[in-house]
């Protein structure tokens, strides 16, 4: 495994208390502009990074015994991926970055956050315009994308080698505490957790709440985080007259924010381009179901199953914030029994997204291409982890 220098104390601490066979670290790092201070985009850092990676991994001499070279890191389609060009049967990604807020999502947005939208959207044009066929497509027998959106961004003549998998896992779950609150309980509880950024979408919940608020006025929403937006929203709070109906909690312990799943009834995350979203299947694992909108990763990993995304295509921003209430009333109305159904539908969901789930997917994947393609030159038959030696 090549990796960062700057890991190397807890990787060997970690090997020292629980040590992995057949697992070899190779340490790598490159000296990192204080991009975030002279105003440069951390990208020129990764392909710098890849670079020497390349230059390094070419001169091994036991290069020829490796089955497989994987590309995980960095999690972005703008990355190039300079080691399949070694001629090594090779897996790129789960990689994201190509999901963008509809444009019809910017109304009502500041000035910073429509520069923050256009300028992303601005980045993909750029980077499909860009000479990246050679640098990340055209190698790889496998292209892993962490959303639909991204997918999208491949070049056609590649996205038959390109499989859909988010770049999150299911977190461990210990078993649940006596916290979880019953079906019906009242008053109703609704839980977001994160930055608390423009795109991140915390004010279409909070219009929703004003709305779902007239049908159930004993909905209450919890708020947990920070960031340069929350200004904002305790302003749009005063504005919807909800104080007292909304809870902000600033940031807390990991362990602590586990606990809050299993006190609320429903997580609701409104992100416009999450490409994963850790903290949706913490709740799903906890057995609270989520709201979210149909985008980025959020979209392909919750369904009718543990909660609702909602469609914004074709929809206005004031349609999306009504589709939005009308789910939280929904959910706040649930007979007992459709809350339970419901309910019991989140862990199964999220135990379809474990680091065993996923990384066997990829590699099921990545076997059936290799075993389609004996003839390509720079694939050789490879020995695939979790394939016939599992």
């Amino acid at each position: 495994m090549l990796t960062r220098d700057r890991h190397r104390v807890s990787i060997e601490a970690a090997q020292l208390a629980e040590p992995i066979p057949n697992l070899r670290f190779i340490y790598l790092e490159v000296r990192r502009v204080p991009y975030k201070i002279i105003g440069l985009s951390v990208y020129p850092f990764y392909w710098a990074w890849q670079l020497k990676a390349y230059l390094l991994i070419k001169k091994l001499e036991d290069l020829s015994s490796f089955d497989c070279i994987h590309h995980i890191t960095y999690a972005s389609y703008r990355t190039p991926f300079f080691l399949a060009w070694l001629g090594v049967p090779s897996i790129f990604g789960p990689v994201g970055g190509g999901e963008v807020a509809p444009v019809r999502m910017t109304k009502g947005m500041s000035l910073k956050g429509k520069i923050h939208e256009f300028a992303r959207i601005g980045l993909n044009i750029a980077s499909s315009l860009a000479p990246m066929d050679g640098l990340v497509w055209r190698h790889p027998a496998l292209i892993l994308t962490a959303t639909q959106e991204t997918r999208l961004l491949v070049p056609e003549k590649y996205r038959s080698k390109c499989k859909v998998l988010p770049t999150i896992t299911t977190p461990a779950v210990t078993n649940e505490k006596n916290g979880r609150r019953t079906s019906g309980r009242r008053p109703y509880r609704v839980l977001f957790v994160g930055r608390l950024l423009e795109w991140k979408g915390v004010q279409f919940a909070i219009r929703a709440l004003a709305i779902a608020r007239k049908t159930v006025p004993d909905i209450l929403l919890t708020i947990i985080g920070d960031g340069q937006y929350e200004a904002s929203l305790r302003a749009l709070e005063k504005t919807e007259s909800l104080q007292g109906s909304i809870e902000w909690i600033a940031r807390m312990p990991r362990a602590e924010v586990l606990d809050e799943y299993e006190k609320h009834d429903l997580f609701v995350l409104p992100s416009l381009h999450d490409s994963g979203g850790m903290v949706l299947l913490e709740a799903l694992a906890h057995g609270t179901p989520v709201v979210c909108l149909k985008l980025g990763g959020p979209g392909v990993i919750v369904d009718s199953s543990c909660g609702a995304a909602i469609d914004v295509s074709k929809r206005s921003v004031e349609e999306v914030i009504q589709a939005f209430a009308d789910q939280l009333v929904r959910f706040a109305n649930m007979s007992e029994a459709e809350a339970e159904l419901i309910r019991a539908g989140t862990r199964p969901r999220a135990a379809e997204f474990t680091v065993d789930e996923v990384v066997g997917k990829a590699y099921e994947w990545f076997s059936e291409i290799i075993a389609q393609s004996p003839s390509q030159s720079f694939i050789k038959k490879a020995k695939v982890p979790g394939a016939e030696s599992a």
